[in-house]
Parts: C-alpha cells; sequence; structure tokens
C-alpha cells in the first residue's frame, strides 16, 4: 500500500482547521457582541403571532414607527388594564404595503371562525392607522415595495411567487432575509447595512469622543434631512390615497372605531423645506381623507414636545426614553380611549395639521 503524502491534507487536518475557524469566528462574534449587542426589532411575523395567540381589543398597523405602540400596550398592562393592543410594523412601510398584510396576514386570524360560526377571535373594536408622510409618497415607475416580500411573506407567499413567475430578484428578497433572521444572533450578520458594530468597535480602540460622536450625529442630521426633503416630489401619490381608503373603508366595513395618527418626526430634521413642501401638504391629505370620513385625526408630528434625545441614532425611531414619553402622552391625552375609561372614544379630541412655529433644523 502507497504511503500517504505527508503534505496532502487528510479530511481530519480540513475538519480541525474547519472547526478551528468556526470556533474562532463565534468566538470573535461573542466579543464583538459585548460592543455592539445584537437588535432583535419586532417584525410582521411577530406582530401576527402575537394577534393569533390573542384576542386583542385595538390593531395598529404602520410602519415601523408601530413598534412604540407596544410600549403603549406595556403601559396597559402594568395599569392593569383589561384592554390589549397588538402592534403590527411594517418595515419602511406605505399604504400599498400595508393593505397587503392587513388582506393576507392580519384578515384571516380577524375573520377566523370557530366550528359554531363565532368569531375565534371577537373582542377587536378599534383600528388605529399609524402614519407619516412617507406612507403617501410615491413615484410613477418606481419598483415594487420590496418590503412585502421580506417583511411580510409567509413561506407559502414565497412558494406561490415562484410557481407563477420564477425565482426572481423580488422573491429572492425573501430567502435573504430568512437567512438574516434566522442568524439574527450574530451581530456580525445582524448589523449589515446599520454600521453599529464599526462605530462600537472605534470607540472601543481610540476611545469614546465627544468630536467624533457629534460628527456621526450631523452626518445622519443631514441624512434624514435629504430624505424628508426629497420627498417634495412625492407627495400625495394618488395609488397609496387609494390604498389608504381601502384599509380605513374595511375598518368602516367592519365597525371598527379608527383613528389616524400621525407619528412624531424628529424636531431637527424639519427644515422650512422639510414642512412647507412635504409636511404640511402631506398632513393636508391624510387629514383630508379622515376628515371624509369623518375618523379621529391625531397629528402627532410636533405635538409632544420630544427632541432628538428621545429618538435613536437614525432620527426616525423612538428610543426607550422616547417610547415612554409617547406612551404616557398618548394615553393622557388624545389616545386616553384605549385605557378602556374614559368614556366615549368619539369624544377624543383633533390635534391640528399644522406646526408652522417648529423648530427648525439645527
Amino acid at each position: 500500500m502507497a504511503d500517504t503524502d505527508p503534505s496532502t491534507p487528510t479530511w481530519r487536518t480540513v475538519a480541525t482547521v474547519g472547526g478551528v475557524a468556526a470556533l474562532t469566528l463565534v468566538a470573535a462574534d461573542l466579543f464583538l457582541q459585548t460592543l455592539a449587542p445584537p437588535l432583535h426589532p419586532r417584525e410582521v411575523e411577530e406582530a401576527v403571532a402575537d394577534y393569533r395567540a390573542s384576542d386583542p381589543t385595538t390593531l395598529v398597523l404602520g410602519s415601523s414607527h408601530a413598534r412604540s405602540f407596544v410600549a403603549v400596550d406595556r403601559v396597559l398592562r402594568e395599569k392593569g388594564s383589561q384592554e390589549r393592543l397588538v402592534a403590527v410594523p411594517l418595515e419602511w412601510g406605505k399604504f400599498t404595503s400595508y393593505e397587503w398584510v392587513l388582506h393576507n396576514r392580519l384578515r384571516p386570524l380577524i375573520d377566523e371562525k370557530d366550528g359554531a360560526g363565532n368569531l375565534v377571535r371577537g373582542r377587536l373594536k378599534r383600528f388605529i392607522m399609524l402614519t407619516a408622510w412617507w406612507d403617501i409618497c410615491g413615484r410613477d415607475g418606481a419598483p415594487k415595495e420590496w418590503n412585502v416580500p421580506s417583511r411580510a411573506w409567509a413561506f407559502p407567499d414565497f412558494l406561490k411567487s415562484v410557481w407563477d413567475e420564477g425565482l426572481n430578484n423580488y422573491s429572492r428578497t425573501y430567502v435573504s432575509t430568512r437567512w438574516t433572521r434566522g442568524l439574527d444572533f450574530s451581530i456580525l450578520v445582524s448589523d449589515r447595512g446599520h454600521d453599529r458594530l464599526a462605530a462600537a468597535v472605534v470607540d472601543a480602540v481610540r476611545g469614546k469622543r465627544a468630536d467624533v460622536t457629534e460628527r456621526r450625529a450631523d452626518a445622519q442630521r443631514k441624512k434624514s434631512i435629504r430624505i424628508v426633503e426629497d420627498g417634495v416630489d412625492c407627495v400625495a401619490y394618488p395609488a397609496e390615497i387609494a390604498a389608504m381608503n381601502r384599509i380605513l373603508d374595511w375598518a368602516k366595513e367592519r365597525g371598527l372605531d379608527t383613528s389616524v395618527v400621525l407619528f412624531p418626526m424628529a424636531p431637527t430634521v424639519m427644515t422650512p423645506l422639510a414642512r412647507e413642501k412635504v409636511m404640511v401638504p402631506s398632513e393636508l391629505a391624510l387629514h383630508t381623507v379622515a376628515q371624509q370620513r369623518g375618523l379621529r385625526y391625531v397629528d402627532y408630528t410636533y405635538a409632544i414636545g420630544l427632541t432628538e434625545a428621545d429618538f435613536r441614532v437614525d432620527l426616525d425611531h423612538l428610543n426607550p426614553t422616547g417610547d415612554a414619553k409617547f406612551a404616557d402622552y398618548v394615553l393622557s391625552r388624545e389616545l386616553a380611549f384605549l385605557r378602556g375609561d374614559a368614556g366615549p372614544a368619539a369624544a377624543a379630541p383633533q390635534v391640528g395639521a399644522g406646526a408652522p412655529d417648529a423648530p427648525a433644523a439645527r
């Protein structure tokens, strides 16, 4: 029998090297998590599971901003309220996307009946359409919203799309997101596109410096301002307004007490251009839709008095401090009826659509 060439790697050698490499990668990931712990934001999947396992009195549907209503539900529970709220957040959502989520993920649960023909979950009586200027932003010829396959599809939706159209870039976003979410315990995987880890490593090596922190904040501020100001040519897009109308028609047909609620914006991104050319016409369009139906309209764009310190680094979502302020504010004022002890819900006042004296951006 011929001798094995010692320079030729055996399967044991390959396995050993691979194992050592994997362990090194895991150890590095665990260490890096001490600098930047992975985030696990609530998605449609968790919200649908919560709805399936419960019997809520209030449904909140909106973009990723709807995550702040989880804090509202937590306050209700802490106060011993029997009211239950399920918030369904769709990242980068717009009304056409919300409509898909409503009819394909939520209605089967809302309308589910038992063998006797009774609703399995029959306590739903309120609907909050959480919105902002972005939800009615649209442009002719824009690609389909990829957040539906990536954030809202279930496996049968993926199979149907592949059967109907083949595996394409649109349906592949479902696969890539499943992969990412399956490994969201890893900061090396979950931080892709967020850059939290890079900043954390730099701070750990160099030490946290005020000038670097402010430079990052200023860069994010400019980015956030640019996003809003770029909305001047997409305000009140007809297809998104039409989808909003259809969602509200569904809520009316089902007899739900419905509110249109605008989410707070960071005051430092509200430049004069953003306020006058994006926010004012957007708020007018949203208010008009609500007014035509006699719905409660609450505009929290500026009303709560939040500051930049109440928002996350992205200047879009509230941080835990901001969530707590938001929950306390809405439950003590216009949305106090969510507590279930505030009398007729229809008595809740409206908050005006404009804020001409809102703080300008830094």
